[in-house]
């Protein structure tokens, strides 16, 4: 079984869509890479539904399906009209059967690898109201941009949650508030 490949996908999807938000996006393969995804790894979508987050104070949520994988997408207004990347949260779920949290982990942290420019940073345990999370900060360079994310990961009764946080590289800390509040909101029902 493929783990976390559609967080991966969603990450590149939600990247590209953040970019530039006024076109339109032709996915072109990404429709064959979100089949690959789906096919591999059946467990996509398992706890959409079965969590709340509230967004910051400002930003748009929308919950949505691309290309089959179910997400909770929450991004930021552009600061103007030279901005062209929406910092943005998105949740993605997957079932994830007997896997404990560092098991998952390791198997996230594997597929990553394959982001262009990816850098692994600091890695931490953390606890948010009651919930136990890794907490993976990492980089990577999507079409030429680098970006900086800080994602969270927890494991609830067999199904992951991965809630990954996104901004351009050197404005997570100017981000980061907005980031934590949202997170210290998640809960799964």
């Amino acid at each position: 079984m493929r783990i976390i490949s559609c967080s991966v996908l969603v990450t590149v999807l939600f990247l590209a869509a953040c970019k530039q938000p006024a076109k339109k996006s032709s996915p072109g393969g990404l429709d064959e890479l979100a089949k690959e995804v789906r096919k591999n790894s059946p467990g996509a979508n398992a706890g959409s539904g079965h969590f709340s987050i509230v967004p910051a104070e400002g930003w748009t949520k929308l919950d949505t399906s691309i290309m089959g994988l179910n997400c909770t997408f929450i991004s930021s207004r552009l600061d103007s009209e030279k901005d062209h990347f929406r910092e943005n949260l998105n949740v993605v779920t997957e079932h994830c059967g007997s896997m404990g949290l560092d098991e998952y982990y390791a198997a996230a942290v594997s597929n990553m690898e394959t982001l262009s420019g990816f850098k692994l940073g600091k890695v931490s345990d953390k606890s948010i109201g009651g919930t136990e999370f890794k907490n993976v900060k990492y980089s990577h360079v999507y079409s030429g941009i680098p970006v900086e994310v800080d994602l969270y990961i927890t494991v609830k009764e067999g199904i992951a949650y991965l809630i990954t946080c996104s901004a351009l590289s050197g404005e997570m800390e100017k981000w980061g508030p907005r980031f934590e509040a949202m997170v210290t909101s998640f809960s799964v029902r």
